[in-house]
């Protein structure tokens, strides 16, 4: 939840008139909360709490923080208690289908706006949330007729435009998402996320122009390595350099702006000046896994059942056709096998540094001392596959393979890497690439700047695997 929603929210009065010391104690906590500082909310709702343990309002707001600070466990035990307390709850029910939406479980948020509405047909705010999580659902159709209800009730309601946009752009009605993100512009001209989204609509529109005068007024990682892209698309090479130089003084560590730049350099046979990792490819390792991880084939399946609880079919997005993902909140609170494939998933990334310390690259020179550990659930069905794609929040990635199916033809859902994706203009097509065949078990670990793609597959099984990112903090 942005700032914005949650001061909106909070400018509303509480769910019921109160009185008194705790009406008071309320009203300034809501002050408090408003103005952004959290701690002194959470001290007033607690405060409240002590004499009325299941006060709706206290209840509801204290899970409110704990959304707003990652807690979102939290935020789900208190929203649902206050819920109990007062079922008719539609800001309650809203929230709740907000935290159930961060944590993946996309099914029951939907579940929880339709209640809010149900309750209150005018709440802007979750008809607009509905509108995005049915698109996230792969219910783009759906999502446009929400999103229009919330700006009918709400017509200067920027946060339905956007998702409206990004509903738009999924059924590939592209033009009108260019529309749509302009009205966002007549209601906030420094909106950024709209200008990016602009930037992102007439790239692929092959509006390359209008995609770089979007992306200045960004000023992000993503859209000065976008106007990388776009400058190459153009065939302006020197302004493409000029500019990579440029980032490269401010931003040395932007995957996505390596990636661009090794595929440049290979095209137009010049040196690549991006120091993260000049050669991507050499830096591919594949680990066997000991014990029940690798040769324990009915726990990698009862790992992958654990696992297939919040998955959602070709989310919007992403680069999985034909199959499902999870999200990427895999390693945020792991327990039982999921906590130890997190041990043996660290104690691999030591291995791999270990082989690579002496290299001389940012890469590896740079790698950072403190990082999380991100990872997600894909499992594709007969004829899935991924497209190419890199992980630009990532430093290291890596897949673990639960599942591979067993083809006559080993090409058929293996991997594939290279210095090719996102529909880079091709001057020669033998830019260097590399597959390998993985098997149940087995880790492979690359550098995030590295595209890579899954080969499609014809067996009657599922091809199951979770992939990770090492992540800066």
């Amino acid at each position: 939840m942005t700032g914005r929603e949650a001061s909106r929210l909070l400018r509303k009065p509480p769910s019921q008139q109160q009185n008194g010391a705790t009406g008071r104690a309320l009203e300034n906590a809501q002050r408090h909360h408003a103005a952004g500082d959290l701690p002194k909310a959470e001290s007033i709702y607690r405060q409240i709490l002590q004499t009325e343990n299941n006060h709706p309002d206290a209840l509801h707001l204290l899970g409110l923080i704990a959304y707003q600070i990652g807690k979102n466990d939290v935020a789900l035990n208190l929203i649902t208690k206050a819920l109990k307390s007062k079922p008719l709850f539609a800001k309650a029910h809203s929230n709740l289908g907000n935290v159930l939406k961060k944590m993946g479980q996309l099914e029951r948020a939907v579940h929880h706006y339709h209640e809010a509405i149900a309750i209150e047909p005018d709440f802007a705010d979750a008809h607009s949330n509905l509108g995005l999580t049915l698109c996230e659902l792969g219910q783009p159709k759906e999502a446009i007729d929400i999103c229009r209800k919330a700006i009918t009730i709400k017509p200067d309601f920027l946060e339905a435009y956007c998702n409206l946009g990004v509903a738009l752009k999924e059924l590939g009605r592209l033009d009108e998402a260019v529309t749509v993100y302009r009205q966002t512009l007549d209601i906030e001209p420094d909106h950024v996320e709209s200008h990016y989204n602009l930037g992102t609509l007439f790239q692929e529109l092959e509006r390359f122009e209008d995609a770089i005068a979007s992306y200045d007024l960004v000023h992000s990682v993503f859209s000065r390595s976008k106007t990388l892209e776009c400058l190459y698309a153009l065939g302006r090479y020197e302004e493409f350099y000029q500019s990579l130089n440029k980032l490269i003084k401010g931003d040395k560590n932007n995957i996505r702006a390596a990636a661009i730049s090794a595929f440049v350099s290979h095209q137009l046979c010049r040196p690549d000046p991006h120091p993260f990792c000049k050669k991507p490819l050499d830096f591919i390792r594949v680990y066997a896994s000991p014990g029940k991880f690798g040769n324990d084939d009915q726990f990698l399946l009862r790992l992958a059942d654990i696992l297939e609880t919040t998955t959602t079919w070709e989310p919007t997005g992403k680069t999985t056709i034909n199959g499902f993902q999870s999200p990427s909140n895999l390693f945020a609170n792991p327990v039982g096998p999921l906590a130890e494939l997190e041990i043996f998933i660290r104690d691999k990334i030591n291995d791999y540094l270990r082989n690579f310390h002496t290299d001389d690259c940012d890469f590896i020179k740079l790698f950072p001392p403190k990082k999380t550990l991100s990872g997600w659930f894909v499992r594709l069905l007969k004829g899935g596959y991924q497209t190419e794609h890199i992980h630009p929040d990532g430093w290291l990635s890596g897949v673990f393979y639960l599942h591979v199916p067993n083809s006559g033809d080993k090409e058929e859902g293996s991997i594939e890497f290279s210095l090719w994706g996102y529909g880079y203009p091709i001057l020669k097509d033998n830019y260097p690439k590399k597959r390998y065949y993985p098997q149940n078990g087995e880790i492979i670990l690359f550098p995030s700047s590295l595209f890579h793609r899954t080969i499609p597959f014809h067996a009657n099984e599922n091809r199951i695997c979770i992939s990770f990112d090492l992540i800066p903090t």
